[in-house]
C-alpha cells in the first residue's frame, strides 16, 4: 500500500516539474542575450635592454666615427632615450648613433632608458692617431681687380704625416683647387678654405681672405696706373714694367709663377726714383708664366710669355 502510495505522488509531482521546465526554457534567452565577461589581462615583462654599441675604434686625429650599430638597443620596450657621456666630441649626445670627432683618445659611455625606466650601459673607446695638422695660409690680400694671387704660404701643411692632399674652395677663380698653392682670380672679394689630409686621413680646415679693391694697391705709379703693362710680351729675356715707378724708400717684389701655380722666381728691386723698371728673365725656360708684383700685401699680376 505505502508503494502505491509512492507511485501515486510522483506521478502527481510529473506535471508540477514540466511547469517548471517549460517556465525556464522560456525565459532563458532573455538571459543568454546579456554576455558577462570578464577579461584578466596578462603583462608579460619584455626581455632585458641589451645593447649593440660595437667595438674598440682607431681613429687619425680630425677624423670622425659613427658611435655604436644599428639599431644600437634591442629588447625592453621602445620607444628608447640616448645620452652618451662625455658630450665633448659628439654632434649630438642625445642621438642613438651620434658622429664622434675627438682630438684625443675617449672612452664614451652610452645609457638606454626604455618605455618602462629600464636602463642599460655600454662603453666604447675611441683612439687617435697622428699628430695635429697645422696650416700656414697667411694673412688676408688685398689685390687689384683683374689681378691674381697666389694662396696659402709655403710650406701651407705641418705637422700630421705627409702625403698632404689640399683641397680649395670656392674652385671657380682658382686655377687649379687640388694644389698647395693655387693662383686664384677673383672677380670680387672672396673668402677662400683650404682643407688638408694627411696620409692617415687627418684633416685641418683654414681659411684666407683676398679683397678685391679698384683703388690703387699702394704702389707707387702714376694716374691711370691700371693701364701699366709689361712689355715686351712675348718676350726673350728682358722685360720693362711700362707705367710704374719705383719712388723713394719703396721695394718691389716680384714673383713668376708657372701654369701650375708654382713658384718659379723671385726678384727684388730696391732702385730710387727709377721709372720703368727692367727685368732680365733670360734663365727661365720658355712658356706662360703669371708675373706677380706686390708691396705690403698689395698685389698685382699680368700673364706672361717667355719665348
Amino acid at each position: 500500500m505505502k508503494e502505491n502510495d509512492k507511485l501515486a505522488n510522483f506521478g502527481k509531482s510529473i506535471p508540477l516539474f514540466f511547469v517548471l521546465f517549460f517556465c525556464f526554457i522560456s525565459i532563458f534567452p532573455k538571459f543568454s542575450k546579456a554576455q558577462y565577461v570578464l577579461n584578466f589581462d596578462y603583462y608579460q615583462r619584455p626581455s632585458p635592454v641589451s645593447l649593440n654599441i660595437g667595438n674598440d675604434t682607431i681613429i687619425a686625429r680630425g677624423a670622425s666615427f659613427l658611435l655604436g650599430k644599428k639599431p644600437i638597443a634591442i629588447g625592453g620596450r621602445a620607444p628608447y632615450k640616448y645620452l652618451w657621456k662625455p658630450s665633448i666630441g659628439l654632434n649630438f649626445d642625445t642621438l642613438a648613433n651620434p658622429l664622434a670627432s675627438p682630438n684625443i683618445n675617449t672612452q664614451y659611455t652610452i645609457l638606454v632608458t626604455d618605455a618602462d625606466g629600464c636602463t642599460q650601459l655600454e662603453s666604447i673607446l675611441i683612439q687617435v692617431i697622428g699628430s695635429q695638422i697645422f696650416l700656414h695660409v697667411g694673412n688676408n690680400q688685398i689685390i687689384q681687380k683683374g689681378s691674381s694671387t697666389l694662396l696659402g704660404q709655403k710650406p701651407l701643411a705641418t705637422g700630421g704625416s705627409p702625403p698632404y692632399h689640399y683641397l680649395w674652395k670656392p674652385a671657380q677663380s682658382i686655377n687649379n683647387d687640388t694644389l698647395e698653392n693655387p693662383l686664384a682670380t677673383p672677380d670680387s672679394t672672396t673668402l677662400y678654405r683650404v682643407t688638408v689630409i694627411d696620409a692617415y686621413g687627418s684633416t685641418q680646415s683654414d681659411s684666407v681672405l683676398v679683397q678685391v679693391s679698384t683703388k690703387p694697391s699702394g704702389l707707387n705709379v702714376p694716374e691711370g696706373w691700371q693701364t701699366w703693362k709689361v712689355y715686351p710680351n712675348p718676350t726673350k729675356s728682358i722685360i720693362v714694367f711700362q707705367g710704374l715707378i719705383l719712388a723713394q724708400s719703396n721695394t718691389l717684389s716680384i714673383e713668376v709663377f708657372d701654369l701650375m701655380g708654382r713658384l718659379v722666381r723671385t726678384y727684388v728691386l730696391r732702385e730710387i726714383d727709377r721709372t720703368n723698371p727692367e727685368l732680365d728673365l733670360g734663365e727661365i725656360i720658355p712658356g706662360v708664366y703669371t708675373i706677380r708684383i706686390g708691396s705690403d700685401n698689395n698685389f698685382q699680376s699680368k700673364k706672361l710669355i717667355i719665348q
